[in-house]
């Protein structure tokens, strides 16, 4: 599951990388075209000016030039790139251009190979926009106040058509006082201020010999619009619908293979235990199909042990309860006192039977919860052997059980619940004592990561072929002895060891019969092995 959510976050990261690059893009183009826009509309009036100017040959381009606080320039056509003629020939219009990273306006003479230029523009502040506008506010200034104030009106009208704001004379008392103060001061200024909320204008005084009281107001010009606003809301729409098509194709395969888990898992749940996901197809979830499929086999063969251990119980519970009922029905015929009392003595050995039977069963089926329930411990081996030993010398005293202390390994200890470790090594220490003819030997040695308990017998022994199969429940052989018990004690010795991260295993005596190895995984072993199965 980490490694989906890894792919699915990445996936994001890289989604929203993709998104700031497009924001940024939208932003400088939004940007530029805004640029554009203002610089077009604030001095293409401006431009035409010029155009007229020369023209009509009242001023030359040395002239003009001194009027205005940046380049005005007349080249060739065919000395701006192919890109740029192509913009110049297509319209005869003003356009602004960016040329090695400064904006120019600029526009094609009438019928001429010819480009009249004005710029690079600077950065604006407040000053140098007075000083960017003041070279045309002069020129318009000029031609106004050259007419009549009978002629004004039509005059202004005549050049407001090359502009993209009003143009107007007004009264200088009209205007706030600190533009009246510098007009006052100097006749050829050019003030640029704010008369309202985001609302700018220029002012000259008009000087005509008509009206000397009298000012031209250009405005308000052209402003800049919220970028952010305009380029966020453009941005939400072209990166978070690709944001949410880029999530769903990363979400996809992930939810196609948890649905295909949830099919196995509802197989599981209608009694189809062999139901498993296909750990191949799953790549991205493959530890939740391992996970799964692990805990499909465990259930698996939960329920095949549990329906072979009703089986087996079945079987083993009719032997006595045919024996009780025989008995029943022997005592209730039978008239004989002797006899009587002989039949509920062997009734009573069947009940005995019976109740160890059912208290063998329920130690076996509760060894799961048992197991999961009590706490590990670091145990030493060989002392827990020692204090076990003459408990099953007093159970079988015709029993020689040999045990050589001073051949204990030094490091004989294991982290396991004491409990379950007490019962593995009582089920051995009772199985030698059961079948051995006179001796049982036990010893502990260590291998490579392991400590191993051996308990050898001087008794019949285990054939090769059934040595794991006495490992299943009720399985008892036919030996040279009566078979004894239910066969559930080495049963119960391997799902210890399994549990705890070892294993049992049958093999040849030294003293000729049978040897039960109990491997344990040493200590540092032992505690990882439990960490794993734990988590």
């Amino acid at each position: 599951m980490t490694q989906i959510f890894l792919r699915f976050y990445a996936g994001v990261l890289i989604v929203l990388l993709v998104a700031w690059f497009i924001y940024g893009f939208i932003y400088e183009q939004r940007t530029d075209a805004d640029v554009q826009r203002v610089i077009l509309q604030a001095h293409r009036g401006g431009l035409a000016a010029v155009i007229e100017k020369l023209e009509q040959n009242e001023w030359d381009l040395r002239s003009l030039q001194r009027q205005f606080d940046f380049p005005v320039t007349i080249q060739p056509l065919d000395s701006y790139e192919a890109s740029i003629q192509r913009q110049l020939t297509a319209s005869e219009e003003a356009m602004v251009i960016r040329i090695d990273g400064r904006w120019r306006i600029l526009r094609r003479y009438p019928e001429r190979s010819l480009v009249i230029g004005m710029g690079p523009f600077p950065d604006y502040d407040l000053i140098e926009i007075e000083h960017a506008i003041r070279g045309w506010v002069r020129l318009v200034r000029a031609d106004v106040a050259a007419a009549s104030k009978a002629d004004r009106p039509d005059v202004i009208t005549e050049i407001q058509r090359e502009f993209a704001f009003p143009i107007q004379d007004v009264r200088s008392n009209s205007l706030p006082d600190r533009v009246q103060r510098r007009l006052g001061s100097d006749t050829k200024d050019v003030v640029f201020y704010a008369r309202e909320i985001d609302e700018w204008y220029a002012a000259i005084a008009l000087a005509s010999p008509d009206d000397e009281d009298t000012a031209l107001q250009f405005g308000p010009f052209p402003n800049f619009q919220p970028k952010e606003q305009q380029a966020a809301t453009t941005t939400l729409t072209l990166v978070l619908l690709p944001a949410a098509f880029a999530i769903a194709l990363l979400l996809r395969p992930i939810a196609v293979q948890l649905r295909t888990v949830e099919k196995a898992a509802s197989a599981v749940a209608s009694g189809n235990f062999s139901a498993r996901v296909d750990e191949r197809r799953n790549r991205s979830a493959r530890s939740l199909s391992i996970a799964f499929n692990g805990m499909a086999q465990r259930i698996e063969k939960l329920i095949e042990s549990q329906r072979n251990l009703l089986q087996a119980v079945s079987h083993e519970l009719r032997t006595p309860l045919a024996r009780m009922r025989f008995s029943i029905d022997a005592i209730q015929s039978n008239r004989d006192e002797e006899q009587r009392q002989q039949k509920l003595r062997t009734l009573d050995r069947d009940a005995e039977e019976l109740n160890s039977l059912l208290t063998e069963l329920l130690n076996y089926t509760r060894l799961e919860d048992e197991g999961s329930a009590s706490p590990s411990e670091v145990l030493t081996l060989g002392q827990l052997v020692a204090d076990l030993i003459p408990k099953y010398e007093a159970i079988y005293p015709d029993i020689q059980y040999e045990y050589n202390i001073a051949g204990i390994p030094e490091d004989d200890q294991i982290y396991a619940p004491r409990i379950l470790v007490e019962r593995a090594v009582g089920n051995v220490l009772s199985n030698g004592g059961k079948y051995a003819q006179k001796h049982v030997q036990v010893s502990l040695q260590l291998t490579p990561g392991s400590l191993v308990l051996n308990v050898d017998d001087d008794g019949p022994g285990i054939p090769i072929e059934d040595r794991d199969r006495v490992f299943s429940p009720f399985v008892r052989l036919q030996t040279q002895e009566p078979a004894q018990g239910f066969g559930l004690g080495l049963a119960l010795v391997h799902r210890i060891l399994k549990q705890q991260g070892g294993e049992a295993a049958i093999e040849d005596s030294v003293l000729g019969g049978c040897r039960v190895s109990l491997n344990w995984p040493r200590r540092s072993d032992a505690r990882e092995s439990h960490g794993r199965r734990r988590t």
